[in-house]
């Protein structure tokens, strides 16, 4: 996942590259003008569908659905502003 310093992806969809053998080298070029960060995962593939949208990931669209009606009924909870002292 590559996200520049505003939090966006610089391209859409962020570029995914699953690597199935030891020893891959893996190189980025960040071609634009922001720096970027590159988050960089590990470990056994993953044998579920997958299904993204903005911040969901789910493993079908039912699922993308259902997230997003628990999310606009308050189900993820609130996070509270900081109080000034």
């Amino acid at each position: 996942m590559i996200v520049d310093k505003n939090g966006h992806f610089p391209v859409y969809p962020p570029p995914v590259k699953p690597y199935r053998k030891r020893g891959h080298r893996l190189e980025i070029k960040n071609s634009g003008k922001s720096p970027i960060d590159v988050i960089l995962f590990g470990g056994e593939p993953y044998n579920e569908p997958i299904v993204s949208e903005e911040n969901f990931v789910m493993n079908n669209p039912h699922e993308i659905s259902q997230a997003y009606n628990d999310y606009y009924e308050g189900k993820y909870g609130q996070i509270k502003p900081k109080q000034k002292n």
